[in-house]
């Protein structure tokens, strides 16, 4: 069975990195969501595989994940990245359309949506218990601090 990089084999990611390099190189590459998003895999995908594959790299500093985000930034430091194209990666990871949160968003709420029900309701029964004594207690201890600092227990909490 043949590895898959993100559900691509290796000759299909290729041609696609490529592809998606060339245009950004030539200016073409749109400049909005779609072009971000593109130019962020091309880059991410190839060089956390790269990490994934360096031996005391991948064991000792946190392989592909680690550098994706060190790679592309000396890539950004070294004026590889065209800098319009910085400034749209900035942009769809920030508030302007936030993908980045948008991204977390979905992760957590997919692995909510994918757990047993069962299994939800017993951590449900669990958790919140835990959640209520501990906003209880820090409420008690933020008043007791407060106080000490003359500030109101209603301002505190």
């Amino acid at each position: 069975m043949k590895k898959k990089y993100f559900g691509l084999n290796l000759p299909m990611l290729l041609v696609l990195a490529i592809i998606v390099f060339i245009a950004t190189y030539t200016g073409v590459l749109s400049k909005d969501l779609a072009g971000g998003v593109a130019l962020m895999f091309a880059i991410g995908i190839i060089l956390y595989e790269i990490g994934e594959i360096i031996p005391i790299w991948n064991t000792y500093v946190g392989g592909g994940l680690v550098l994706a985000f060190l790679g592309t930034a000396v890539l950004v430091y070294l004026n590889v990245i065209p800098e319009e194209y910085v400034e749209l990666i900035s942009s769809v990871n920030s508030k302007p359309m936030g993908l980045l949160n948008f991204f977390i968003i979905m992760l957590i709420s997919g692995s909510l949506l994918g757990l047993n029900r069962d299994l939800m309701i017993k951590s449900f029964a669990g958790y919140i218990p835990a959640i209520l004594g501990g906003v209880l207690g820090a409420a008690i201890l933020g008043i007791i601090g407060g106080l000490f600092f003359g500030v109101s227990p209603s301002e505190t909490v």
